[in-house]
């Protein structure tokens, strides 16, 4: 059973998270926009965008992808798995992965190749390939 410190902790974390409504509003006001300058760059209504900064609206998926896009930050924290712009939650679980994957492959001592054991300069080379080109990837294809 929970004491009761743990609800009050877990009530104070919920309470403190910014809402949809505020992280775009600080995210618009980081590039000097107006409510209706960013509007007009989505083709919607400016008091669209002002229900969506005091959250009595909320947008679509589709809307939500655009907006990371142009402000360069990942849908975690639009949604609200973080409350940081730079943290993508899950490329940090994908990198992780990666990380355990490219870190076991350089330790195996007898990784073959065309039937010759490799050699460790092969074994990290290999390595670095991997999460250089999974780095790649993840800037291309996660939000943003």
């Amino acid at each position: 059973m929970k004491s009761i410190n743990k609800y009050i902790m877990e009530a104070k974390n919920f309470m403190e998270k910014k809402s949809f409504g505020k992280k775009l509003k600080e995210l618009r006001k980081k590039k000097n926009l107006t409510q209706s300058k960013l509007a007009k760059k989505f083709n919607i209504a400016t008091s669209t965008v002002g229900m969506y900064e005091q959250d009595r609206r909320e947008p679509n998926f589709e809307m939500i992808i655009k907006l990371c896009r142009f402000f360069s930050v990942p849908a975690d924290y639009f949604i609200g798995f973080s409350e940081d712009p730079e943290k993508h939650f899950m490329s940090g679980e994908i990198k992780n992965v990666i990380y355990n994957f490219t870190n076991y492959l350089s330790k195996m001592d007898n990784l073959m190749m065309n039937g010759t054991i490799m050699a460790i300069e092969d074994r990290l080379k290999i390595s670095e390939i991997i999460k250089e080109s999974s780095n790649d990837f993840l800037s291309k294809n996660m939000f943003p």
